[in-house]
């Protein structure tokens, strides 16, 4: 065997089980939300929250910051080894929602979330019916379903029975 070419198979390896290893804390990230907080592996963050200290909370600095349009659309920060996207104000650079993504977008070529979301006691998987969340306490909103309680939300993006993203946030004008 060309020496090149088993160099080229180590390296490939390599690249393959480091990709596979920064995919890991997505795998065991747990998500949970009650009437009255949201925790990451077991730390409560505030929604709003600086995004220094959200960065520091999710684990880590996010591969990518995008402004948008102007002053007052969101800007996005995310994080493609954890197929999560937070919104910030650009004003105040606060994050005040969270979007993980349980199915492939158009414009996401990254990991998919692969953690646990708990919304008061009941587990919400990729494979969870969206028709099961009635029984979880959302209601249908017709393009998705919600869970709000106060200010705090959280929005199952659906297509038909099928969860495709997770938005978790509070009201900013509330």
């Amino acid at each position: 065997m060309h020496r090149g070419s088993i160099i080229s198979r180590i390296t490939t390896r390599c690249v393959g089980l480091a990709l596979l290893i920064g995919a890991l804390p997505a795998l065991s990230q747990t998500i949970a939300i009650t009437e009255t907080s949201v925790t990451v592996d077991g730390h409560e963050i505030q929604l709003p929250q600086s995004e220094a200290a959200f960065e520091a909370a999710i684990g880590g600095v996010p591969v990518r910051n995008e402004e948008l349009a102007n002053e007052h659309s969101d800007r996005v920060v995310s994080w493609p080894n954890l197929g999560l996207v937070a919104f910030s104000n650009p004003r105040n650079r606060k994050v005040h929602a969270v979007e993980l993504l349980v199915s492939r977008p158009p414009y996401w070529n990254d990991v998919l979330f692969g953690g646990t979301l708990s919304v008061s006691g009941h587990v919400i998987t990729p494979t969870t019916p969206a028709s099961d969340l009635a029984r979880f306490g959302f209601s249908d909103a017709g393009w998705a379903w919600e869970w709000r309680r106060g200010c705090l939300y959280v929005l199952a993006i659906t297509n038909g029975e099928t969860i495709r993203s997770i938005e978790i946030g509070r009201d900013q004008d509330k």
